[in-house]
């Protein structure tokens, strides 16, 4: 619906995104994305973020009954015979000084079952600090995510992306037998 640029603050702010399906249902959006790039940049050999917000996204994430995502068309595949000539095998370097999701909404189908399978991930919140993608950083993180049906999801801890690995906890609270039986089922 609306961008808006601030160069002097170096910040962008998109709202009212919206992406549909091919056959035209809600695929994901969000209400609002505000990314705060920092001039720091410069002098730490990495591109800095003080800040990125997303508010209210939503997807709707279907398997559909031959197996596959509603979504593979949206991922091009690299190839892979061609390097590129500044290829080093490490990701960039990115650091965030503050990630937030707010009120995330997921819609779950999974069609490839006997009894198709539906759920509602609402709200989904998820904060990072610190995050970076430098070698052994410890990235500390906090997400949950509700059902309807009061069921949740919390996780919290730290990851490294480079190497890939992640310490901490989570919890399953309030999950009812009744929505696993219907999946697995």
């Amino acid at each position: 619906k609306q961008v808006r640029a601030n160069p002097f603050a170096l910040s962008l702010t998109i709202e009212g995104l919206e992406m549909a399906d091919p056959d035209g249902g809600p695929f994901a959006g969000f209400e609002e994305l505000y990314v705060n790039f920092q001039l720091s940049s410069l002098f730490r050999l990495a591109y800095t973020f003080n800040e990125i917000r997303l508010t209210s996204p939503k997807a709707q994430v279907t398997v559909l009954s031959d197996g596959k995502l509603n979504f593979p068309d949206l991922i091009v595949p690299q190839d892979q015979s061609k390097p590129t000539p500044d290829e080093r095998g490490e990701p960039p370097s990115i650091l965030i000084f503050s990630l937030q999701i707010h009120e995330g909404r997921l819609n779950f189908t999974d069609l490839s079952r006997p009894i198709p399978f539906e759920t509602t991930l609402f709200p989904v919140n998820l904060a990072l600090t610190d995050f970076s993608f430098r070698r052994d950083n410890k990235n500390p993180y906090a997400f949950n995510a509700s059902t309807g049906q009061g069921e949740k999801l919390s996780l919290e801890g730290s990851f490294s992306v480079n190497p890939f690995r992640s310490e901490g906890r989570f919890a399953f609270t309030n999950i009812k037998k009744r929505t696993l039986w219907k999946y697995i089922q």
